[in-house]
């Protein structure tokens, strides 16, 4: 699709914006604890885990608390400020070309982050994460079930009078779908599930 518009950066400019909002809101992220208790169980222990798109921190600090190396990376400022905050090693970076070397990490975790990559970038992208991970290393990934993309504007963070609505690019993909890029990229899934809150979620574990 062409576009005249770069919606990650667009996107990223409305994190920076309601990042506190965002943050407020995943705290008590209970379904991503019990999910995240999936990854666990597939790395060694003290492994390497490699957060994209890891927001204020939350899902890398508990993967920390664990035991982990865990280090998160986003491309919003405000976001990795109060990741850092929590106590976790984080840098700026695009989950679509990752600063990281090949082969370095023993899992990719992505909690929500895949939504915003526009659909021609869905392979390439998951490529790359399969790039950074070690043979027999571990994905654990989320993302919405659907298949338009679009804007959304956020519901919970108004921006002040007069200032236009605060949008973030969405991506949604079928399961179908999403297996088969998986697939293409170099993962074998090894299972899939769904979780429903405000919206209906994939939720896939795979391995490298």
């Amino acid at each position: 699709m062409t576009r005249d518009f770069d919606p990650v950066a667009s996107t990223r400019t409305t994190y920076d914006a309601i990042a506190g909002h965002y943050a407020a809101r995943i705290t008590n992220n209970a379904d991503a604890r019990d999910w995240m208790d999936e990854l666990v169980h597939a790395l060694p222990s003290g492994g390497q885990v490699l957060d994209v798109g890891c927001g204020p921190g939350v899902d890398a600090a508990a993967l920390r608390a664990q035991g982990f190396d865990c280090v998160g990376l986003d491309l919003s400022t405000s976001m990795l400020r109060l990741a850092r905050d929590r106590g976790v090693p984080a840098v700026q970076g695009d989950l679509r070309r990752l600063p990281v070397r090949d082969a370095s990490v023993d899992a990719v975790w992505s909690c929500a982050s895949l939504l915003h990559v526009p659909r021609e970038q869905t392979i390439a992208t998951l490529a790359e994460w399969r790039r950074v991970t070690r043979d027999n290393g571990a994905l654990a990934l989320s993302t919405s079930d659907g298949d338009d993309e679009g804007w959304e504007v956020v519901p919970y963070a108004p921006p002040p009078e007069g200032e236009p609505d605060r949008r973030r690019w969405f991506v949604h993909r079928t399961i179908d779908e999403l297996t088969a890029a998986l697939s293409a990229a170099g993962w074998q899934v090894e299972f899939t599930g769904r979780r429903e809150s405000h919206r209906v979620w994939h939720l896939v574990r795979a391995h490298a």
